[in-house]
């Protein structure tokens, strides 16, 4: 409820403008005041509609969304998110002229307390690594959500959107990637990525080995990307890992070792490890909890050097 007043203000401002109307906001059963200030600002028409049931995650209530929608264009926005009402007709067009399924944009990152703006720009070219752009920047036809089967968010519970927007990515159809900023995303305080995210991504790296691979084989520097990014999730996990991943993983490292130069791979190697033993003496002169944060990133750097090599 907090910041919901900015996502509807943005809203209202695309229904004014009459070339583009909006539909549904999606509430997850809320009991601190939204469903009433909902229905109010329905009443006053400064949204067209909502709907507000249990759902077991967020991505289930998107589907819903999605499932509701009669527009020919979706794009999914949050409470602390506001839409660019400027930019947001331009992404829009190639979509509804047929031309592209998708768009791919650009966020604007505010810190409410200084006001300061930084722009994260889409990126769609370490596929399977990271996710292509936030998700209210992305827009894509409401045929191709539904066709693809919309969020899975049985499988990837904290990363289906990312899963979604490389399915719509692999599914043939053309997209665009463009450099306007359609979103602004209000930084919360200690805002930082839950461990459900990284252990998302390791499932969704593992889960993608094959196509990894290949592009290991085409470009060798995404071999040493790959590795970085594996370390960078599995230092901000709890361990032990699930063995599907530490299984999954293991091949995977074990199969990019052929792709990186065997000096390049001791210099991560001794880098990784020396990492691992700075942070393990730490681990004695460190409160509970930092003391717990610490051993995460000492056995993450300790795992991935280790697979890299042994054998």
């Amino acid at each position: 409820m907090a910041t919901l007043p900015h996502c509807v203000g943005a809203v209202q401002q695309l229904m004014l403008q009459g070339e583009l109307r909006v539909q549904y906001l999606v509430d997850m059963d809320s009991d601190d005041g939204t469903q009433a200030y909902l229905a109010a600002e329905r009443d006053r028409w400064h949204i067209s509609d909502y709907t507000s049931e249990s759902f077991s995650n967020e991505f289930a209530a998107m589907n819903r969304g999605l499932e509701l929608a009669c527009g020919k264009v979706c794009v999914f926005i949050r409470p602390e998110d506001e839409m660019m009402v400027e930019n947001t007709a331009a992404c829009c067009a190639p979509i509804l002229r047929g031309e592209v399924g998708a768009v791919f944009s650009s966020t604007l990152m505010v810190d409410p307390i200084s006001g300061q703006a930084e722009p994260r720009n889409p990126n769609t070219d370490h596929l399977f690594l990271r996710t292509p752009c936030r998700l209210p920047s992305f827009f894509c036809s409401t045929e191709l959500m539904r066709r693809l089967g919309g969020f899975d968010g049985a499988v990837y519970p904290a990363l289906a959107d990312c899963d979604l927007m490389h399915r719509v990515l692999g599914s043939g159809e053309e997209y665009r990637v463009v450099l306007l900023s359609t979103c602004r995303h209000y930084l919360q305080p200690d805002e930082d990525k839950p461990e459900a995210l990284h252990l998302d991504f390791l499932r969704f790296i593992v889960a993608h080995r094959t196509e990894i691979l290949q592009q290991c084989c085409e470009h060798p520097a995404y071999a040493i990307r790959t590795i970085h990014e594996i370390q960078r999730h599995t230092v901000r996990c709890t361990w032990p890992l699930e063995q599907s991943i530490l299984d999954g993983l293991e091949k995977l490292l074990y199969e990019l070792r052929v792709n990186v130069k065997p000096v390049v791979l001791r210099k991560i190697c001794r880098r990784l490890r020396r990492r691992a033993l700075v942070q393990g003496a730490l681990i004695l002169f460190r409160g509970m909890e930092r003391a717990r944060v610490t051993l995460k990133l000492c056995r993450g750097n300790f795992y991935v050097a280790r697979l890299l090599s042994d054998r």
